[in-house]
């Protein structure tokens, strides 16, 4: 990470911290290789039982792997606790102010974390792990109920407050400076790996990892994971993102669950790309809503609803099946978001990417049709269009069978 980000924390008023123990002496200069990760661990609700072990395994792991870490915990009616394991010596701490106060899904909350984290675990570079509950792009969990009305990253369920990523990407700026970022972020909760998410991060940080489908309750296993890589090792955000998924492959045989490494900076580029495929397929709906229906059926998704589509499978095959104009825009869409791809697992050669874009249910088309990088892109002038298409062909089919049995 960059030396701007070691500007003086900014004040956010409504959080006091009480600092149990302090450092002895003053941080050594960051040095090339140098990091810090800050966990924002949102376990309250279902997730306060497995609170305690993700956070014993992240100082394990840091322990092991000679990293700095700072974490904030949150785990049901339990105080809101910090911790940290610096190069100098050990800080706890505790936030006074609870409920909705010290908001799990609050970006001035985050952001009075990470300056707390910078200014007590100063490094060269910042990776930023958060913890809880995710949504897909339209907002749905796992289970198919609407849980906010785009995608969140974590859920802070005492209070219903969702973390989205813009707010990660501004609590970065608030905490950092306005041309600060984090080196990567990596999201330890379900349906992360979106086209959406990344383009909400895009000038909060230089690599995400993340699951574009389900991941498991108790998260990642960063007791082994630390352990198999050194901080030395990694220059910068980009080669964290590959050796950490690439350590999965070692500690989480079986490639379960996916992980994706991108550049959510390379997401403007697919963004015009999918806007030249939107404006395509809208002028040529009709012809259009076959195709894409037939590719979304041979693309890997996730989702309830099987919502969230492999960008990458979903254009190839779009590619493939479509008429000429649309076609060769999906072709380009493939490409570019090839091209934001560091490092993926749990997919076999030439069968995803692992970074999703969101095609709603027609149940609940609204949430991913709304957010910044649809309207952006066009995305969700296409999806509104291919529902009404849909809509248009169930109803012509209903009336040919109404018809139908009148005449016999």
């Amino acid at each position: 990470m960059r030396a701007r980000m070691w500007r003086k924390p900014a004040v956010v008023a409504g959080l006091v911290t009480a600092v149990l123990c302090v450092l002895t002496g003053g941080a050594s200069a960051a040095d090339e290789g140098d990091w810090t990760i800050a966990a924002w661990v949102c376990a309250d609700g279902d997730l306060t039982p497995l609170a305690a072990g993700y956070v014993s395994g992240l100082m394990d792991g840091a322990a092991r792997g000679d990293w700095q870490l700072a974490v904030q915990t949150d785990s049901g009616n339990a105080p809101v606790a910090r911790r940290a394991r610096t190069a100098v010596g050990v800080v706890s701490g505790e936030a006074v102010a609870g409920g909705a106060a010290c908001s799990m899904g609050s970006r001035e909350s985050l952001a009075d974390f990470l300056s707390w984290t910078v200014r007590l675990a100063p490094a060269e570079h910042l990776a930023l792990v958060v913890f809880g509950h995710g949504t897909t792009a339209a907002g749905r969990g796992h289970d198919g109920r609407q849980v906010a009305d785009g995608a969140v990253v974590a859920l802070d369920q005492s209070s219903r407050d969702g973390l989205t990523a813009r707010e990660v990407a501004a609590a970065a700026h608030d905490a950092l400076g306005p041309e600060g970022s984090i080196d990567v972020v990596v999201l330890d909760c379900c349906y992360g790996s979106s086209v959406e998410v990344a383009w909400d991060l895009r000038d909060g940080c230089d690599a995400l990892v993340a699951c574009p489908g389900r991941m498991p309750a108790v998260g990642l296993p960063w007791r082994e994971l630390l352990a198999t890589v050194r901080p030395s090792e990694c220059a910068n955000g980009d080669v964290f993102a590959r050796r950490l998924v690439a350590g999965a492959d070692q500690v989480m045989p079986g490639g379960t669950p996916v992980l994706a490494a991108v550049q959510p900076g390379r997401v403007e580029e697919v963004a015009r790309s999918v806007a030249l495929l939107s404006a395509a397929v809208c002028g040529g709906i009709e012809q259009a809503t076959p195709a894409l229906t037939l590719a979304r059926s041979r693309c890997l998704s996730w989702g309830a609803g099987r919502e969230a589509c492999d960008l990458w499978g979903l254009c190839r095959e779009l590619a493939v099946v479509a008429e000429d104009e649309v076609a060769g825009a999906a072709a380009r869409v493939a490409r570019d978001a090839q091209s934001c791809l560091i490092y993926a697992r749990g997919l076999r050669p030439g069968e995803a990417l692992g970074l999703t874009i969101s095609i709603p249910t027609m149940m609940a088309p609204a949430g991913g049709g709304t957010c910044e990088f649809a309207v952006a892109s066009g995305w969700g002038q296409l999806t509104a269009l291919y529902h009404v298409r849909l809509r248009e062909l169930m109803q012509r089919t209903d009336g040919d069978a109404t018809d139908g049995e009148a005449a016999a």
